[in-house]
């Protein structure tokens, strides 16, 4: 037991090399929402995880302990958890694998069966949600219950020879593992308006300080993660890699790209890195580089600083160009409001309750859901305003005895209203409870939707 408990706990070592604590949302509190440029440094000291090598005597249950502590750290392209799996068990779970994330450490797993050098360990504990490939974190509370298989070697040591999930398995890691060993930060890319930034919080797994950069860099050509997929743009042409690490002399980082990005708008890429990249202490200017050779945006030199294109902010443009940014909330009527010192005030008063609210990014209207769900409404965010214009409602299918005229669960369509303003995004509704796909990727998109984030990344 003193063993188990010694593996379970590990080496630390401190290195002033790292970024600070992130943290998995286990609740939905309401957080007041920081400007995004406050982002926490992702380069702040952290807790690096020495994994220890399998012992020859350990059995079943301390092989799975030891596999399960030892995946927790990212050096070496999981090395030492390898060592673990037998001869002919294949996992390779990548820089930026899929993560189970479980309140607790594992500390008891079971040995539900072993005979003739064969075992089956258990384990179960309480899972808080998943950290998809893309960095996303989705809340998905459940109990988790899942079985390993060991054999022993022709040596004598127990290896482990089936994983949860075969050779497409994860990690399963606890949210301490997770705080220590990733770090929220943010990519940028454009709202559809094609000017405006949106940052992108994803959790990013600290390998090493050296490569932080590069791995920013690489999540950012990437893409987006799911959730905000089809709902912001990047400039950064498809199939745009890194040709090498990113380099850093003297506080100026040098980003090389493929020849593919030839094919975008220098400006805009310029801007989604140099956003990126401010969130790295060490680069204060850096210079763009396309199949080796320096490019400049226009109004650059050949370097940049990281705290170039302003105009790109997701804040919008300058307070002194707009004034003050109203933060808007919905009070317990349903009603859409914003605050006038401590006290909710209503805004477009004649739309009534709307349901899933969004607020466009220059301020000038509001959209949402009717109370039935059955209409997309938008009305100018002013108390008294004219009366709401329906921008969509519902194909209604054949009448049924059940539900006559209502939208079908299958296949509800959204359409334009004949007098309103063209609509270039006929959207599937899920259901008749679920909004116009448009309108809700419109409300991922917009950096002035809501001031107050859950407690969730996005």
């Amino acid at each position: 037991m003193n063993r188990l408990l010694g593996l379970t706990m590990l080496c630390a070592a401190v290195l002033v090399s790292g970024t600070g604590c992130a943290g998995v949302p286990s609740g939905g509190q309401v957080v007041t929402g920081m400007p995004a440029e406050r982002a926490e440094r992702v380069d702040d000291p952290y807790v690096r995880l020495v994994p220890v090598e399998p012992d020859p005597e350990w059995g079943p249950a301390e092989i799975v302990s030891g596999f399960l502590a030892a995946s927790a750290g990212f050096d070496d392209d999981h090395r030492v958890a390898k060592e673990y799996l037998g001869a002919k068990t294949r996992w390779d779970p990548g820089p930026r694998p899929f993560v189970t994330v479980l309140a607790d450490r594992i500390i008891a797993p079971q040995v539900v069966q072993a005979e003739g050098g064969q075992a089956t360990v258990r384990i179960t504990g309480e899972q808080l949600g998943t950290i998809t490939s893309d960095g996303q974190y989705t809340a998905a509370p459940k109990d988790l219950d899942v079985t390993f298989q060991l054999a022993r070697t022709a040596q004598g040591p127990w290896r482990i020879t089936g994983l949860p999930g075969g050779d497409k398995a994860g990690l399963i890691l606890s949210k301490d593992d997770v705080e220590r060993a990733m770090r929220t930060v943010n990519l940028y890319f454009f709202a559809p308006d094609r000017h405006t930034l949106v940052p992108n919080g994803i959790f990013l797994p600290v390998v090493n300080r050296q490569t932080l950069p590069t791995q920013l860099v690489r999540a950012l050509l990437s893409g987006p993660t799911s959730w905000l997929n089809g709902a912001v743009r990047s400039a950064f042409p498809a199939g745009t890699e890194l040709r090498g690490p990113v380099a850093i002399d003297n506080d100026v980082a040098t980003v090389d790209l493929t020849e593919a990005a030839h094919g975008g708008d220098i400006e805009r890429m310029s801007a989604q890195l140099g956003w990126t990249l401010r969130q790295l202490s060490e680069i204060q200017r850096w210079r763009l580089r396309i199949d080796g050779e320096t490019v400049t945006a226009d109004g650059m030199g050949s370097t940049q600083s990281v705290y170039a294109w302003p105009e790109n902010s997701p804040d919008g443009p300058d307070a002194k160009d707009k004034g003050h940014q109203n933060a808007y909330l919905v009070g317990e009527s349903g009603a859409l409001g914003t605050l006038r010192g401590d006290r909710p005030h209503p805004v477009a008063a004649t739309v009534g309750h709307l349901s899933r609210p969004a607020v466009s990014p220059d301020y000038g209207e509001v959209a949402g859901l009717s109370q039935a769900r059955d209409r997309l409404v938008v009305a100018a965010p002013v108390t008294n305003a004219a009366v709401p214009r329906v921008l969509l409602t519902p194909a209604t299918a054949p009448a049924s005895p059940h539900r006559p005229g209502a939208p079908t669960a299958r296949c509800g369509r959204w359409r334009a209203r004949p007098r309103g303003p063209t609509c270039g995004c006929a959207a599937r509704a899920r259901g008749p409870s679920a909004p116009p796909t448009g309108a809700s990727a419109d409300a991922r998109s917009s950096p002035s939707t809501s001031p107050a984030t859950g407690s969730a990344p996005p």
